[in-house]
């Protein structure tokens, strides 16, 4: 309900009259979308508005493209992408794109072939084969028969750290 400024009273909707001078000057002044703070970057006349959120899209988000979880709108998608701790970076040893999370976390180590040859790591899954190929290669007994230490083997004269 709307109420006279002057003393008042209320005042039926159909009892308002239009001030076209204010009307004028209020359709006029530039705006910003009411979502800018949701990312989206339109800006215009208040009269453009009404029609631009028929088509705006920037209060709706979206789930991460990465599958972190993150539900994301507008420009902040792209903030969001470039700092992402799913999103794709090179492994510096067999250059496959890799979750960033992986990567700091060291798990992608022991999936990475180049890695594991290059610091003589062994999956403690293939420890068991490895060993017994070393042995087979250097006929060497002496491991088998040995207690092997769960975090190092020596075998052939190189120290394979497990996994």
């Amino acid at each position: 309900n709307f109420t006279c400024p002057d003393c008042g009273e209320p005042v039926a909707p159909h009892e308002l009259e239009k001030n076209s001078l204010a009307e004028n000057v209020l359709s006029n002044m530039k705006t910003w979308c009411i979502y800018k703070a949701h990312g989206c970057e339109w800006h215009g006349k208040l009269s453009e508005l009404r029609a631009h959120l028929k088509l705006c899209k920037g209060h709706l988000g979206e789930e991460c493209p990465y599958n972190c979880g993150e539900i994301v709108t507008g420009s902040k998608r792209q903030q969001h992408m470039r700092h992402c701790v799913r999103r794709p970076v090179t492994c510096r040893w067999c250059d496959a794109a890799v979750p960033l999370i992986l990567i700091k976390n060291k798990e992608h180590e022991s999936e990475c072939k180049p890695f594991l040859r290059e610091h003589k790591v062994v999956p403690r899954r293939e420890h068991a084969r490895v060993v017994a190929e070393l042995n087979a290669k250097s006929h060497a007994s002496l491991l088998l028969a040995a207690r092997v230490p769960d975090s190092e083997v020596q075998a052939n004269g190189a120290t394979l750290t497990l996994l």
